[in-house]
Parts: structure tokens; C-alpha cells; sequence
């Protein structure tokens, strides 16, 4: 399937201007929570030299049971990413409520 998204088209069309907080442990250990907008992880993840071009899995251990990659959930309020190596999951991103901004 050739067709799907990717994180970088994903985070351009619907996180442009949304605040996402980096949750996970892939990109690194944070002390404080990160929050920026998906074209501002876009930037970060490229400068990082992260393949944010690979095409996101739709239901990890089922669908695509031997990739790895990112998906949505939850309405796409969060990010996660599957490692099909160790059947590892882990959120990523979280879309954030305009109630942790205050």
C-alpha cells in the first residue's frame, strides 16, 4: 500500500498549527515537557535527521504486524509508535488540551 501518510504529511494537514507534547522516549529523554505545533516538530524532527517520510501504519499489531512506524489514535489525539522488533508501543505526541497551556 503505497498510498498511506506520512508523519510529516499528517502533521502538516492536521497538526500545522495545534500543540503537540512530546511524550515518549524515542527522540530522547526531556526533563521538561515539550509542546510545540506539528510544523514546529516538523522542524525540530528534520534537523534532527529523523525519517518522518516513512508511511504511518494503521493498526500496528494487526494490520501491519511486521513494520515499524507511527499511528493515530484515540481520534488522532495522540501519536504513537510501534516497534515491530520487540511488539514495543509507546506514545509519542499528544495533542494538548487548552487547559494544560494555562
Amino acid at each position: 500500500m503505497t498510498d498511506r501518510f506520512t508523519l510529516r504529511k499528517v502533521l502538516q494537514m492536521w497538526y500545522s498549527d495545534k500543540k503537540l507534547k512530546y511524550t515518549g522516549t524515542i527522540y530522547g529523554h526531556s526533563e521538561e515537557p515539550e509542546i510545540k505545533t506539528g510544523a514546529e516538530w516538523i522542524e525540530i524532527l528534520d534537523q534532527m535527521g529523523c525519517d518522518i517520510d516513512v508511511p504511518m501504519i494503521e493498526n500496528p499489531s494487526i494490520t501491519h504486524p511486521t513494520e515499524s512506524g507511527f499511528w493515530t489514535q484515540h481520534g488522532g489525539h495522540w501519536f504513537g509508535y510501534y516497534n515491530h522488533t520487540d511488539k514495543s508501543k509507546e506514545i509519542v505526541f499528544k495533542e494538548v488540551d487548552y487547559g494544560e497551556l494555562s
